[in-house]
């Protein structure tokens, strides 16, 4: 596939209505968080190859925290499956993670595996 070029440097995506789209469906709300990060990867590649050099994904916001339990651990546990999958994958396309927020409440295993990919990826472009 040809790149495209495009005059953006920087593109945003609001990880928003994963909820809405699974009880629509008459599914579980975390099913609907699961559905929306399996598309995470394939849109970052995406817009790299449009030319995009910075991506921001927002996807869990203080407001998050204040769901329900077994959603904030739902939510936090696909974000631990998300790194621990797919870390080498974006390290293998030169993609670099910068951690824009707070870490202070998330759980320290999860912390420490952000950390790691931060690092792991520092050199990348």
């Amino acid at each position: 596939m040809a790149r495209a070029n495009y005059p953006s440097q920087h593109g945003a995506i609001i990880m928003d209505g994963n909820a809405r789209w699974a009880k629509k469906r008459g599914l579980p709300r975390i099913v609907g968080h699961k559905a929306g990060g399996e598309h995470v990867f394939p849109v970052a590649k995406l817009f790299a190859h449009c030319g995009v050099e910075y991506l921001t994904l927002f996807a869990f916001s203080t407001e998050n925290w204040n769901r329900p339990r077994i959603e904030v651990v739902g939510l936090l546990n696909l974000l631990a499956r998300k790194i621990n999958r797919e870390t080498q994958a974006f390290h293998g396309e030169d993609i670099r993670l910068i951690y824009l927020g707070k870490l202070d409440r998330v759980p320290t295993e999860l912390r420490q595996r952000i950390e790691s990919t931060i690092e792991l990826s520092r050199g990348n472009n």
